[in-house]
């Protein structure tokens, strides 16, 4: 499976289970898909996997695509305190 398809298969399932749960955005997924290609993109341009998913993403969702990678969860000093995505290989 490639790295892509991991990310997609776990955004897909984080996705799910957020499905009934209150304030669910039906427009989440494709949003997921969208920073999934520049993730891979930031990767392909010399980042890790993880710096790329650190510098795209948070919070739970972060640790459902880095398990879904098989890395392990991110832990509070890794966290990005950006507000906006800036790729990690700049």
């Amino acid at each position: 499976m490639t790295l892509k398809n991991k990310l997609i298969a776990a955004a897909s399932a984080y996705d799910r289970r957020r499905a009934n749960k209150p304030g669910y955005n039906i427009y989440a997924l494709a949003q997921y898909f969208t920073r999934i290609d520049e993730v891979l993109a930031d990767i392909e341009a010399g980042a890790t996997p993880r710096a790329a998913l650190l510098a795209a993403f948070s919070d739970r969702l972060l640790d459902a695509l880095l398990v879904g990678i098989g890395e392990q969860k991110h832990v509070k000093e890794e966290k990005n305190a950006a507000c906006s995505y800036q790729p990690a290989a700049r």
